[in-house]
């Protein structure tokens, strides 16, 4: 029971952590958001080919540290990704958070979006600062597509983060079998 209630008091911590990033970039609402950024968030791959031309950095970041890739990670648009990919974005950067553009793109259920970063390079167990990895944040809000596609592509469901739990512990706390089938698939 007790070690029940400090699973449910973590994840709510590592949920928190998705707000703090979201407070990060409204707090910055009120500064100079860079185009690219916005270009990213709203899926407009016409505007970013325009700003890239124009020798806007392709690593450009809000104040949270979230790169353009990033961004176009968790709003699972493929045609920004790949334009920005193309042009040398760092799959593996990290936010301030640090969470890399697998994290994010972990949140969208799009397993196309996952496979994407994977075969440009992304590190599929990278840890971010709590230890946690891509598929711990699938299956810590529960998406199922992304867990599929994370396990298929060789991640790790087994590997620990700093308080000694698993992407598979987080999906055992929800008590779901159907999430806890996600992990039930054939490496490729």
């Amino acid at each position: 029971m007790r070690r029940s209630i400090f699973v449910l008091v973590l994840i709510g911590a590592v949920l928190s952590s998705v707000c703090v990033d979201e407070s990060l970039y409204a707090q910055s609402a009120t500064k100079t958001i860079p185009e690219l950024i916005l270009a990213a968030r709203a899926g407009n791959a016409g505007k970013i080919k325009d700003l890239l031309k124009k020798g806007v950095s392709v690593e450009t970041a809000d104040p949270s540290g979230k790169t353009a890739l990033m961004y176009a990670s968790e709003e699972g648009a493929l045609e920004c990704m790949r334009i920005l990919i193309k042009k040398g974005a760092n799959v593996n950067a990290l936010s301030n958070i640090g969470w890399s553009p697998l994290f994010y793109a972990a949140l969208t259920n799009k397993p196309g979006v996952i496979e994407l970063l994977l075969k440009s390079g992304a590190k599929i167990n990278q840890k971010n600062k709590g230890g946690q990895t891509a598929l711990s944040n699938a299956a810590i809000v529960l998406k199922c597509e992304s867990i599929r596609a994370l396990v298929a592509a060789g991640a790790d469901p087994d590997l620990k983060d700093k308080v000694g739990l698993s992407p598979l512990d987080y999906a055992r706390v929800k008590n779901m079998p159907k999430l806890m089938a996600c992990f039930e698939v054939k490496k490729k």
